[in-house]
């Protein structure tokens, strides 16, 4: 891929304040049994999952690829609801909704009475308290000390392990805060209501997260790296085999038909992947990528990368895409500034004489240039002063 330029001053990335000082590596090159590892996902609709919680974690934190499906960046749902002492963290108001969505599933109509009734909750709760478990919760900033007896679990365990749940997780319920308390009351009712305490349960379901690759990301990880296996479908016997795995031809194709502009999106992200950057969507910005130097816990995104497909041989915008209004540029830059970012238009130029047969193989991403072009508004006193600078500078 070539490279057109001029000389600009470039701003600088500006690093976070509470930034960690670890530095994990660019890339998710595992060397294991004197062999990188392939990590393995499977196609879903316009996605690529990442079911493998070691696999994920891998690719989430090595090069920072993709986003949980339940969190709004990284695996930042799994990371913030693990406490300290090894427990997962839940309202008692979503320990709550898990019982309800539990007796949902099953049709025993006494489980379903008994997970339902408050009086049943309660009774559980306080065998619990009598048998021996405590929760300190200490004042602020302070660590819990949590005691565990087999006694106090055997009551949330026979209520959430008859459904077969067998990856039930040991939770720390914590009270509601004063907002959901108090809503709906009046000042007696305040006063009067009991101050709950934090327990001990079982988790009666139990939501896991996965890793979500975009495509781009995905096809970076096998073509770019070699260290992704994708397979369609949710079969996970076929995930696990290597044979069931598409080519990189295959994958090339696929993702062509199902984005039109995969083509251009993928030498972009190719291309500031290998400068170094970290490339993220761009959405919430009104862009098609984000650039982070290092990652996004380290360094603010820089820049904010609008992607353009065009054709080499009349300049032109291909496929439906038409070219920006001066009113569009113009809000686009009020929100890239209003957040310290800038724009940056990526023109993908497809080459002359690129052939179907030559497009459908991924050998053809090396034909293909790259433009780039900073958007920058001009401020009328500003740029009278550099003017002036540049003529006395001159007549010295």
């Amino acid at each position: 891929m070539a490279m057109e330029a001029s000389k600009v001053k470039l701003s600088e990335p500006r690093r976070k304040p509470r930034a960690p000082r670890d530095e994990p590596p660019l890339f998710p090159l595992v060397v294991e049994h004197g062999t990188y590892k392939c990590f393995s996902g499977m196609l879903v609709d316009d996605v690529v999952v990442v079911t493998d919680p070691r696999d994920a974690e891998f690719l989430s934190t090595m090069g920072f690829f993709g986003k949980g499906n339940l969190s709004s960046r990284g695996m930042e749902y799994e990371k913030r609801k693990r406490a300290s002492d090894g427990y997962y963290v839940m309202s008692k108001r979503r320990y709550e909704n898990h019982l309800t969505w539990q007796a949902m599933q099953t049709s025993d109509e006494t489980r379903l009475n008994m997970l339902s009734s408050p009086e049943n909750r309660n009774a559980t709760t306080t065998r619990c308290a009598q048998d021996g478990d405590s929760v300190s919760p200490g004042k602020s900033g302070e660590r819990m000390d949590v005691h565990v007896s087999t006694k106090c679990d055997e009551p949330h365990a026979t209520a959430s392990g008859g459904s077969g749940n067998t990856h039930a997780e040991n939770l720390l319920v914590k009270p509601d805060s004063d907002e959901e308390v108090e809503e709906g009351m009046s000042t007696g009712e305040r006063a009067a209501a009991p101050t709950s305490q934090p327990f001990l349960a079982i988790d009666p379901y139990p939501v896991t997260e996965h890793l979500q690759l975009y495509l781009e990301e995905a096809f970076f990880l096998a073509y770019g790296l070699g260290c992704l296996c994708v397979t369609r479908g949710n079969d996970a016997e076929a995930v696990a085999a290597a044979a069931a795995s598409m080519t990189l031809e295959e994958l090339w194709l696929c993702f062509c038909s199902r984005q039109e502009r995969f083509a251009a999106r993928y030498v972009a992200y190719h291309y500031y992947r290998s400068r170094g950057w970290v490339v993220c969507s761009g959405l919430k910005y009104g862009a098609d990528f984000s650039l982070y130097k290092k990652g996004p816990p380290y360094y603010h995104s820089t820049y904010s990368v609008i992607v353009k497909y065009i054709d080499g041989a009349t300049m032109e915008h291909i496929g439906n895409e038409q070219p920006s209004s001066w009113k569009a540029l113009a809000a686009l830059d009020r929100i890239t500034q209003q957040v310290g970012k800038e724009v940056l238009f990526c023109h993908v130029i497809k080459p002359v004489g690129l052939t179907h047969e030559d497009y459908s193989s991924p050998e053809c991403i090396s034909s293909f240039t790259v433009q780039e072009v900073l958007l920058r508004r001009w401020v009328p006193s500003e740029g009278r002063m550099e003017e002036s600078g540049d003529c006395s500078a001159d007549q010295l």
